[in-house]
């Protein structure tokens, strides 16, 4: 999915340098990373952790994609975004809506948290599909001891739910993820709301 083939390895992908809303978010991504690895048993080769992501273009349609940083003068390189179920046992990755509402030096955005799953490694003791019990998961996660002023709205499920934005995925012609088992997708809607000037510049070592 995305631009080229190239490989990279399995992490918990941040930003060295983070302001503005991303704050908020890289605490909020590294929050879900650490809880999973403990919740699922899952560990950095077989976990992908993402923040907030883009929606470029391509001959498709609008895919999510992460910038890489670079030295490189014009750097114009992207991450695509894709889930590997010969490796993955989980992959996650963060989207923010395209408005803030501004008052008294707060902003409230959007944010949804996007998950694709392979439930059968996650949950290898049940003898159904684990969709419930990871859904379940994950809210906990989302609700209790969370960085930052998230509020969870509501949940979603079903793939052109979950990737309604991404047209590139959904559209016929488009590469998917797999929505049938053992692979599970779905996504959480939050909202998130920070103060701007308590957001300053934090550099990550």
């Amino acid at each position: 999915m995305g631009r080229g083939r190239k490989v990279y390895a399995v992490m918990n992908n941040i930003k060295n340098i983070v302001e503005g809303k991303d704050v908020p978010l890289q605490f909020f991504q590294n929050h879900v990373y650490d809880a999973l690895k403990a919740k699922w048993s899952v560990d950095d080769t077989n976990l992908e952790g993402y923040g907030r992501v883009y929606k470029n273009a391509n001959d498709k349609g609008y895919v999510p994609e992460m910038f890489v940083s670079s030295a490189a003068v014009n750097n114009t390189v992207y991450k695509p975004v894709a889930f590997d179920k010969t490796i993955l046992k989980a992959m996650f990755f963060l989207t923010v809506g395209d408005r803030a509402d501004i008052k008294l030096g707060n902003e409230t955005i959007t944010v949804s948290l996007i998950c694709i799953c392979n439930l059968a490694l996650i949950k290898p003791g049940l003898q159904h599909r684990g969709d419930e019990e990871v859904m379940k998961d994950m809210l906990k996660i989302l609700t209790v001891n969370v960085p930052g002023n998230f509020k969870v709205l509501n949940s979603e499920t079903g793939f052109r739910n979950v990737f309604r934005e991404f047209t590139g995925l959904v559209n016929k012609d488009g590469e998917v993820f797999e929505d049938r088992h053992p692979l599970f997708c779905f996504r959480y809607n939050m909202t998130l709301i920070y103060n701007t000037r308590n957001c300053q510049t934090l550099s990550i070592n």
